[in-house]
């Protein structure tokens, strides 16, 4: 944040979208709010966290449950959080799983 409000000081157009690491075990909240205070959107890069929010329990189970993958259930997870995300995989059925994202998954 702190760069951030060093360009707000002397910027004469707000950024519109702020590119940082963010995922469920990364959620950077403090950021978010901050953002959402200033129209900043923030997008998150390795949105599906690696392979330790992959393999974590709740998320593992949360996937179990609405019969997605863990890389869906933390794709969800920006999306109820009103943030963009950019996954990248060079597997073709990963990339369509990544396209089917239901907001409802995390209910």
């Amino acid at each position: 944040m702190r760069s951030l409000n060093i360009l707000l000081e002397t910027a004469m157009i707000v950024p519109a979208v702020n590119q940082i690491e963010m995922h469920p075990h990364q959620a950077q909240p403090e950021l978010l709010e901050f953002c959402k205070q200033h129209g900043i959107i923030l997008t998150a890069y390795s949105p599906t966290g690696y392979s330790q929010v992959a393999s974590d329990q709740k998320i593992v189970e949360l996937a179990q449950k609405h019969g997605v993958t863990p890389a869906q259930i933390s794709l969800a997870w920006h999306v109820a959080r009103g943030t963009s995300a950019v996954p990248k995989s060079t597997n073709s059925e990963r990339q369509k799983g990544n396209l089917f994202v239901r907001c409802t998954t995390l209910v």
